[in-house]
């Protein structure tokens, strides 16, 4: 079935026009008949209507043909009788009821003179449609047009034209209502620290050349309102959320819309003002208002980001690695993505084990320190810190590891380390290490710590030679390597 997608314009009047089934030049092929006319778009056609507060038109062309097209004719467009509407039904299988006439309107009659080879047709479909009472979802209501021409003859398959208004209401809503995920600040950032997150709030359907403003709630005591609403829901898991402090958020207060655009980002950035550990805060991310377009306001739809004050460090952006020079699987984001317990090669953290090449390699890594993980820790105060490393793959992870802290990476201490990581390794499974309470003095400027993975399950020394060997039929050449699954790090006040 042709879908015809037909949107009125608020700012011009103007509609954009279906394409047509044909090209709407004069046919001569209707052999034996002077003058033949027809509708250009005919049989059953959707109409997109957009429920905004406008008019939506529908255009199409009653044309004529023949072997005299230049006979004038009198064409009449009119809705099917029942009886008409009711064989078109049963031929087809259908069950299309006449919509009611206060809702359209059409000129009835056109007179394609001499010189005159076709006529536009404007059938309009009046505002208010989605809100007239009509149950569309349960009835199918269609206008179902005809023409009749008074001087001549008619195409027999291009005299009827049926149109199904489908209705759809363009709605304000974030791009995923509902909880998001959890922002977590470490207890020991100071006040002055920021964390970004960005909420995209848009129209549900595609933005067609419309212009608006979307006003995002800020008003606290209707964030409140919002935030009680949610903890009576069963999507808080019986958490009781508390409204993030003033002066603990910023967020956009107004989104611009160019045409074309469907989708805008709230702009959020909590501070770690006013934040205390053991509370789990909660911001509303609320659409209040629309101006421009008559759109509707979902505002049962709503995302929620949840924060909350923990010990545990976010690493996001704080971690680099030398076997990141060699690519593979060494993707830092494999590390702080929550997977601790899968074998899954899109979750393992590795050095490279293969390497391209006619002649043997000569790449090794650190001499000193074997494949190592930095982890910068500029700018954040504790106490004390724990470590703690897993692993899941059976066949690489590390067993002798040691751990150094220091200002730059020229110096260096060693703080913690083990020969045998994980005694009672289970394949799969939910393999930790932990670096125990490292001790911070409070002289000591530390800005980072080095995970030094020296050798693995095997006793392959990653400080040396890394063993390279050619499979036979191979042509690239392969090497011992070593890998783990997730970090956590932990700060203490």
């Amino acid at each position: 079935m042709k879908k015809n997608l037909l949107i009125a314009s608020l700012l011009c009047g103007a509609t954009v026009l279906s394409t047509s089934c044909n090209d709407g030049d004069v046919n001569l092929e209707y052999e034996g008949y002077s003058t033949v006319c027809y509708i250009e778009q005919y049989g059953l056609q959707e109409v997109e209507y957009f429920n905004i507060g406008n008019d939506v038109v529908f255009t199409t062309i009653i044309g004529k043909g023949g072997t005299d097209p230049d006979m004038a004719s009198k064409v009449t467009l009119s809705v099917m009788t029942d009886e008409e509407l009711n064989r078109y039904n049963v031929t087809n299988n259908k069950e299309l009821v006449t919509l009611p006439a206060e809702w359209y309107s059409f000129t009835s009659e056109y007179e394609l003179t001499a010189g005159e080879s076709k006529k536009e047709v404007q059938i309009v479909f009046k505002s208010g449609l989605a809100e007239s009472g009509l149950d569309f979802d349960a009835i199918d209501y269609v206008l179902p047009l005809k023409i009749t021409n008074s001087s001549g003859s008619l195409d027999d398959e291009k005299n009827q034209l049926i149109l199904r208004p489908v209705i759809t209401t363009p709605k304000i809503t974030p791009e995923t209502p509902g909880l998001q995920n959890t922002i977590s600040i470490y207890e020991g950032f100071g006040e002055d620290y920021t964390k970004d997150m960005n909420v995209r709030m848009g129209l549900n359907v595609l933005n067609d050349n419309w212009a608006f403003k979307v006003e995002i709630e800020t008003d606290r005591k209707v964030m409140q309102e919002y935030v009680d609403r949610f903890n009576a829901s069963d999507e808080s898991e019986g958490k009781q959320y508390i409204l993030m402090p003033e002066g603990s958020y910023t967020m956009t207060s107004t989104l611009d819309y160019p045409t074309w655009i469907t989708w805008r980002d709230v702009e959020v950035e909590i501070k770690a003002t006013n934040l205390y550990a053991g509370t789990d805060y909660i911001l509303p991310v609320i659409p209040k208002s629309c101006t421009g377009m008559n759109f509707k306001i979902d505002s049962e739809s709503v995302a929620y980001i949840p924060v909350t004050v923990s010990n545990q460090i976010d690493l996001a952006g704080r971690l680099t690695s030398n076997a990141e020079e060699y690519g593979g699987d060494a993707k830092m984001d494999r590390l702080i993505d929550g997977v601790k317990n899968n074998i899954g090669d899109q979750y393992l953290w590795q050095s490279m084990y293969a390497y391209p090449s006619e002649q043997k390699p000569n790449i090794k890594f650190d001499p000193n320190y074997g494949v190592y993980v930095d982890i910068d820790i500029a700018g954040i105060t504790a106490q004390t810190m724990n470590l703690n490393v897993f692993a899941s793959a059976g066949n690489n992870y590390p067993k002798e590891m040691k751990v150094y802290m220091g200002a730059d990476e020229n110096s260096l201490s060693e703080v913690a380390g083990t020969t045998n990581a994980y005694p009672s390794f289970q394949g799969n499974g939910e393999n930790k290490w932990s670096t125990g309470e490292i001790i911070l003095s409070p002289e000591s400027d530390y800005k980072i710590i080095r995970l030094a993975l020296l050798k693995n399950k095997n006793g392959n020394d990653m400080r040396g030679d890394l063993g390279w060997w050619l499979p036979d039929g191979y042509t690239s050449w392969y090497c011992n390597n070593i890998g783990m699954i997730e970090l956590e790090l932990f700060g203490y006040k």
